[in-house]
Parts: structure tokens; C-alpha cells; sequence
């Protein structure tokens, strides 16, 4: 018996060892990237990948196609090479009928944007082990972009043998760029009167599913003069835009509102009730904005488009508006490169008095701007506008108030929290999850164990208090629960205190930096996996 537990074990601890460093579902051997900016200002983007799939998922879901957007009206595409290497080194050429054109998804309903197209290229005669090779090139005419501006991650969820980045540009240009995480300096040479930036990286991780963090390798890079000039770009196709007068019915409307909040919310219905919002982004139109009357006229428009009419349609109202950009960019590169392709959506700015609203375009909601998020980075048109709030603000804290009925129902002086109620014989269960816009409700760890740092979009200080009025029958039976963790990452502290006919339910939470080394990797899951305990965020009523 023993010699036979002697010759399994080794082969239990080689399954586990297999199981803990999973292969690859596809690798990228080569990932090529380059842009180039010509005299005329003629773009070109080159782009070269030669990817080798190894799951059956990688083949028939992942990697089986590749899409590439293009505006034919101003780009053309040509596609270089697209062939597969099969297992056994047999080369199949990609047929006509696997290039198919077709309308992109954020287009669909509006006729403007039809023209856009998304060819989609279908990979061929793939099998396990076989090898991609795509090679194509998008040439941009004059004029239709504004400025050369990248923001390119340099991850994907395989790993990356070796990726290549080029930008070149006139040596008359000035090329503003900033490397992020795990890129490093690049090389600069002069070359037949055009200047050449280069970057070579070898062995890249495959990216963890963290929807939350920022790109571990990212490139950002233009030719914008400053953040102003790019800005203005957007904001002056809104000025040209304007509107000479209001709508009627909505001038109708209007004179019966008697402060701010009731005229921002006559306008916001209105674009809501008048326009479709079509989910194009900014890059994907050409940064170009459609005239005020042309949106309203067709019934649809971008989130950007959107922004813009809103924006004309407050300063036709008497009031004092602004165009906000807001970037997703890592709060790393603040400042340090204006790129119009780091911007994730527009908003629109109202000022009265010391008071700051803010109308999101796509979907007409508005709220007072207390502090400007850790994290995001803004644009703002026109410059100096005076609509300014607190700087950003790491802390981030809800104080609720509370009220549960007799018959179970909750009401809120003021806020009203995400909540779940759910009543059973003996008992009344109100459970309180994270609110959606605190930071710490997205981060959720996906690994049980760790090869890559965590990347954090923000700084994590986050204090959430309820207090609760009870009715009289209610009695907390977890009242006095507590669980509290401190380690070299940060700190949770959560606990329900109760006092006669309230309840207050304290939840803290504080992580040290924005990035967790692989070696704490444990402390950081321990911290998270006790901040998302359910049970911790609810209170139990007796009835």
C-alpha cells in the first residue's frame, strides 16, 4: 500500500502544479503596431499580428474573427496578409467571402453614420495549434482627423511574446507622448527628415478580467499644441452648431420652471424625449459633431452630439454652460498628454451661484458636482469659464438617513441607497449593498493567486454610513456584529450599532496606493473578500 500512495502522490502534485499554471488559450508571437503622420496631414496605421490559438474556445469564440472599423468616405483599408498556419504547417490562404462588410453595432439607426463600415474577417482553416497571420493598413485622408492622437494599451488576454510600436512624424511636428506601466523609454531617432519613435517589449502578461483597472501598458501620444487646443476642437464644432432660439415648446415649458434644478430638467427631457442616443464614441465619428438643428431634425445623435445640444440649448436659456471631457486615462498621465482618444464621454456643466450641476448627455440624469472624482481627468470648454469645483477628492463618504416602516417599506431623507428587503415569518431582512459610484463596488478578484500587480483606477478611502430608524416592533438580532481586518494593504472596518428604536450600520474601507505587488497580493483578497460579505451588509428585524 505505501509503494502504491509513493507512486500516485508524485503524480496528484503534478495535477495540481498543472492546474495552478494554466497554459494559455492563445499567445501573440508578434503584435505590430504604426502610426504615421505625413506632410499633407495623411495618416497611415499599420497594423500586423501573428496570434497561435490552443483552446477550443480561443478558435470558435475569442479569435476566430477580427473586426477593423473604417470610414470609406475619408480611409481606405488594405488588407496586406490574412492566411492561417495550420498544426501541421499546411497554409490556408483567407478566401474572398471570409472579408465581410458590415455595419457597425453603434451605428445601427443612424443614417448619417451608415457609411461607417466594420469588416469582419473571418479566420480560416483554424485547428489547435494553428497560427493567425494578419497584416493590414488604414491610409486616412487630409483632414479628416484632427491631430495625430493614440492612446494604445499594450495587453490583451493572451500573452505577448514580443510588440513593436512605432509613431512617426514630420520632423517639424512636436510629439507629445507618455508612457504608462510596464512600457519604458523608448528610442527617438531622425530618419530622411521625419522623426521615429520606437518601442520594443518582450514577454507580456496576459491582462486579468479586472474591468475595474487600468491598462498595466499603455502608450498615449498627439500632436495637439496643449489640452486647450484640443478641447477647443470639440467645443467650437458646438459653437458653429448654436441654435438661434429655443424651441417653442420648450420655451412653452420653461416659463413655468421656477429655479435651476426645474429648468435643467425641462431641458434634459427634452433632448431625452426629442433624441436617440446613437452609442458611437468620439473617436469613431472622426471627433466631428453634427449641427444642433441636424440632431434634432433626425431624432438621434452621439452622447458628444447629445452634449452639444444640451449645451446650446442651456446658453439659449440665459444660462451659464460648459463642455466637460472626461478621460479614463490612469490618473498617472494627468496632465501630461492632451489626447482626445483617452476621452470616455462629454457632459454639460450648469453654473448658478457657488452651485455646479452636471447633465450626462445619454441618459438626461443631472446632479450637483460636490467633488471632482479621484481619478478622472477633465477637458473643459470654453477654457476658463469659471465653473469650477473642489479638487478631486480621495475620500469618498455617504451618510444616509433612514426610515423602516411598520409594513416594511423604506423611505430616505435626502439619498436613497441601493437596498433589498425581504420579509419572512420571523424575521424582516434589509440588505444594504455598496453603492454603484463608490469605487470599491467594482473591485472584485477573479485569481487565487497572482503573477501581475493589481492596478487600482484610483486611490480607495471610502466611508459608508446608514442610520436607521426602526419601528417600534423591530428589534436588530445581528446588532453588535462586527468584523474588523487591518494589514499592510489597508484596512476594513464594519459594524452595526444599535441604540432603543435606531440602528447604524458604519462600513470603512481604506486600501494603501494604487498598485498591490504580487507578494500582497493575499492581504489585498482578504481585505476584498471581507468588504463584499454579504452577511456584513445586512441587518436582521425580528417582527
Amino acid at each position: 500500500m505505501r509503494q502504491i500512495i509513493r507512486g500516485i502522490l508524485p503524480l496528484f502534485l503534478l495535477f495540481f502544479s498543472a492546474v495552478a499554471v494554466a497554459s494559455p488559450e492563445a499567445r501573440y508571437h508578434l503584435l505590430k503596431i504604426d502610426y504615421k503622420l505625413n506632410e499633407d496631414g495623411s495618416q497611415e496605421y499599420h497594423f500586423r499580428k501573428e496570434l497561435s490559438i490552443y483552446t477550443h474556445p480561443a478558435m470558435n469564440n475569442t479569435y476566430g474573427e477580427t473586426f477593423v472599423v473604417y470610414n470609406p468616405d475619408y480611409q481606405t483599408l488594405k488588407v496586406n496578409e490574412s492566411y492561417t498556419r495550420q498544426s501541421d504547417g499546411t497554409i490556408i490562404e483567407n478566401p474572398q467571402n471570409a472579408f465581410v462588410k458590415q455595419l457597425p453595432s453603434t451605428a445601427a439607426r443612424a443614417p448619417y453614420y451608415n457609411r461607417i463600415t466594420e469588416m469582419a474577417i473571418v479566420h480560416t482553416g483554424l485547428d489547435l495549434g494553428c497560427t493567425i497571420y494578419l497584416d493590414y493598413t488604414i491610409t486616412t485622408k487630409p483632414g479628416y482627423l484632427p491631430a495625430l492622437d493614440l492612446s494604445l494599451p499594450l495587453e490583451a488576454r493572451a500573452p505577448i511574446d514580443r510588440a513593436e510600436v512605432s509613431i512617426t512624424v514630420p520632423s517639424s511636428q512636436n510629439l507629445d507622448f507618455a508612457e504608462y506601466g510596464l512600457l519604458r523609454s523608448g528610442k527617438k531617432e531622425v530618419i530622411d527628415g521625419r522623426t521615429v519613435y520606437s518601442w520594443i517589449l518582450k514577454k507580456l502578461p496576459e491582462t486579468m478580467p479586472e474591468a475595474y483597472a487600468p491598462a498595466s501598458c499603455l502608450l498615449v501620444a498627439s500632436t495637439w499644441k496643449d489640452a486647450d487646443a484640443a478641447a477647443a476642437y470639440i467645443g467650437l464644432q458646438c459653437d458653429k452648431g448654436a441654435l438661434a432660439q429655443l424651441p417653442g415648446d420648450l420655451q412653452t415649458a420653461l416659463d413655468t420652471c421656477r429655479d435651476v434644478s426645474s429648468r435643467l430638467a425641462a431641458i434634459a427631457s427634452y433632448v431625452q424625449a426629442h433624441v436617440e442616443t446613437c452609442a458611437l464614441s468620439l473617436a469613431g465619428c472622426g471627433y466631428r459633431i453634427r449641427p444642433c438643428k441636424e440632431v434634432l431634425e433626425t431624432a438621434y445623435g452621439t452622447e458628444a452630439e447629445k452634449a452639444s445640444l444640451l449645451y446650446n440649448l442651456l446658453k439659449a436659456a440665459g444660462m451659464k454652460a460648459q463642455l466637460t471631457l472626461k478621460s479614463v486615462l490612469p490618473p498617472a498621465l494627468a496632465g501630461k498628454v492632451a489626447a482626445l482618444s483617452g476621452v470616455e464621454g462629454l457632459a454639460v456643466r450648469v453654473g448658478d451661484g457657488g452651485t455646479v450641476w452636471e447633465i450626462d448627455p445619454a441618459s438626461g440624469r443631472f446632479a450637483k458636482v460636490e467633488v471632482e472624482k479621484a481619478g478622472v481627468q477633465l477637458l473643459q470648454y470654453p477654457a476658463g469659464s469659471g465653473l469650477t469645483v473642489t479638487a478631486s477628492a480621495v475620500k469618498y463618504g455617504k451618510n444616509y438617513h433612514l426610515t423602516l416602516a411598520e409594513d416594511g417599506s423604506l423611505a430616505a431623507a435626502g439619498e436613497m441607497p441601493p437596498y433589498r428587503i425581504e420579509t419572512t415569518p420571523a424575521y424582516r431582512v434589509l440588505s444594504l449593498p455598496l453603492p454603484a459610484d463608490a469605487g470599491s463596488s467594482a473591485l472584485r478578484l477573479f485569481a487565487s493567486r497572482r503573477t501581475r500587480p493589481v492596478l487600482l483606477p484610483a486611490p480607495i478611502d471610502e466611508e459608508i454610513v446608514y442610520n436607521i430608524a426602526l419601528p417600534a416592533s423591530g428589534k436588530v438580532v445581528n446588532g453588535g456584529k462586527k468584523a474588523h481586518l487591518k494589514n499592510s494593504v489597508g484596512e476594513v472596518d464594519i459594524r452595526i450599532e444599535t441604540s432603543g428604536n435606531k440602528a447604524v450600520l458604519h462600513r470603512s474601507l481604506r486600501i494603501n496606493g494604487t498598485e498591490v505587488p504580487v507578494s500582497r497580493y493575499s492581504e489585498l483578497s482578504a481585505l476584498l473578500t471581507l468588504w463584499h460579505d454579504a452577511n456584513l451588509g445586512t441587518l436582521l428585524l425580528s417582527r
